[in-house]
């Protein structure tokens, strides 16, 4: 009996410290998921990086001092390239998130649709699901959203009154006179779960087919 035990620990202990890749695990989603800069709209639409950083060869983007430094530093081949902010479109780091640069701020894109969506991460009050009130409220970090009309457009905070002014400037026919639809909708940040999409991007493609009908 003793001997049975100690055989199944030994197995256990051999199957732990396999590698992945005898084991039979996935690991192409780490050594296949590059980081780097999109210097342009176009090379981002077309989801071609224009400096590509391959973090399984040690390969290194400094996006954490985005904030303070007016450049991104890239390490490739033990050298250091200095990209200024101004020059790139947006960034792509090493979980896969882009972020978009605009006017010195970096904004995560969360979804292309009819409008580009874009969230950040900011200080301000926290209100509780259940109470709207302001006594109810916390300082505490919460997910703003922003859009811009298309990918190289403007940035601005997704609210009614600012849809509406972008939608007054577009030549586009479906971003006009629709401010019956914008104020009837109670919160465009909201996110559609049968959609797989948020909730103006969903009216607004609903438009989009009605006009066309």
């Amino acid at each position: 009996m003793e001997r049975i035990i100690y055989l199944t620990f030994a197995i256990v202990m051999m199957l732990l410290f396999i590698s992945p890749d005898v084991r039979g695990e996935n690991t192409s989603a780490v050594k296949s998921n590059p980081g780097g800069i999109y210097l342009s709209p176009e090379d981002f639409a077309n989801d071609s990086l224009s400096v590509s950083v391959d973090f399984t060869k040690r390969e290194k983007l400094y996006f954490d001092n985005f904030l303070i430094r007016p450049y991104i530093t890239i390490t490739k081949n033990g050298k250091e390239i200095k990209y200024r902010k101004d020059e790139i479109f947006a960034v792509k780091n090493r979980k896969g998130e882009v972020y978009r640069l605009f006017q010195g701020n970096a904004y995560r894109i969360a979804e292309r649709g009819m409008i580009c969506i874009y969230s950040r991460q900011e200080n301000g009050w926290v209100y509780s699901p259940y109470n709207k009130q302001r006594k109810y409220a916390k300082l505490g970090q919460k997910t703003v959203f922003y859009f811009s009309a298309r990918l190289d457009s403007p940035v601005y905070q997704l609210t009614q009154e600012n849809l509406l002014m972008v939608m007054a400037k577009e030549s586009n026919q479906v971003f006009q006179n629709l401010d019956q639809h914008i104020k009837s909708a109670i919160d465009l940040t909201a996110y559609d779960q049968q959609a797989g999409k948020f909730h103006v991007n969903v009216l607004l493609e609903e438009l989009t087919r009605s006009r066309n009908l």
